[in-house]
């Protein structure tokens, strides 16, 4: 792999996930507030979060479809994908850190309203749940005696 393609590569692994995820709850939250209005109703955060989670799967596609890669950083996703797809905690555990983000915004910007407040307790508890659930299958199985 290039210099580049590990640089890609470890966006999506920690500490860079996390704060990738928590920008990206910052940033949904405040787009909608200057979309929609200072006090975007519970419909309009909702529609806003469900498309920031349809760019977080849709931008990368188009970017592995588009853009040549090598083989190697290829199978590393496809690795990670074939996870996600079996286990969906592995998924789940993203939410925690856009919940974080999300939850910064509000009290950052002492607009914690009705639906990002509640938008924020949904992500922190099903992230939550994600990462308990996850480091259970991810935890390594003793031999049994």
């Amino acid at each position: 792999m290039t210099t580049l393609e590990t640089v890609i590569f470890k966006i999506d692994e920690w500490p860079c996930q996390a704060l990738y995820r928590m920008a990206l709850g910052f940033a949904i939250p405040w787009i909608c507030v200057k979309l929609l209005s200072q006090d975007p109703a519970g419909s309009g955060m909702v529609a806003g979060f469900v498309a920031g989670l349809i760019l977080i799967r849709a931008v990368p596609l188009v970017l592995r479809r588009v853009l040549p890669f090598s083989g190697e950083l290829e199978g590393l996703w496809f690795q990670r994908r074939m996870l996600s797809k079996t286990y969906d905690s592995y998924q789940w555990r993203k939410m925690f850190w856009m919940g974080v983000g999300m939850t910064l915004f509000g009290i950052g910007f002492g607009s914690f309203l009705g639906a990002i407040r509640w938008l924020s307790v949904f992500c922190l508890l099903t992230g939550i749940v994600g990462i308990w659930m996850w480091n259970r299958v991810a935890r390594p199985i003793p031999n049994a005696v």
